[in-house]
């Protein structure tokens, strides 16, 4: 196999680590750089006074088969499980508000979206993706350059 170039991917996001993760596995030489300290991006977890929140994306929606794939191997792992939540309508409707079913398929026929959820928060959704990677945390990438066998910022 020829000399390949070394890679950066800028964040470190679902997108990000899906990408760098892959070209690792063609063979690149994959270096992620993260402005924040921890990864997810809009997969977020926060600490505060030894209580835990999410906030950005309250769980991801799988349509392809790609995404849906990673999800299972996530789920393997114990990083993710699927989220059915009961859907009520409330508007004024004939049937009266009644439940719609959860995510991924309802009794009113109607198909839905498979849903997932990270566990124990939503940022364990991300951290598998992460192993093996060389991702530098609090590096804002301004200005990027190519300096003999690394990468500049």
């Amino acid at each position: 196999m020829p000399d390949r170039l070394p890679v950066a991917v800028i964040g470190a996001g679902i997108a990000g680590l899906a990408c760098a993760a892959a070209l690792r596995h063609a063979g690149f030489a994959v270096e992620v750089f993260e402005k924040s300290r921890g990864l997810g991006g809009r997969i977020a977890t926060r600490r505060v006074d030894g209580l835990s929140f999410d906030h950005g994306a309250q769980y991801a929606t799988a349509r392809g088969p790609a995404l849906l794939g990673l999800m299972r191997e996530l789920t393997s792992a114990g990083a993710v499980s699927e989220w059915r939540p009961t859907i009520r309508d409330l508007r004024m409707a004939d049937d009266g508000g009644k439940t719609g079913g959860g995510a991924g398929g309802g009794d009113d026929g109607e198909s839905r979206d498979t849903w997932f959820v990270g566990t124990p928060a939503m940022n364990a959704m991300v951290k598998p993706m992460a192993d093996g990677l060389t991702i530098h945390r609090r590096s804002r990438v301004i200005d990027l350059r190519r300096t003999g066998g690394g990468w500049q910022c």
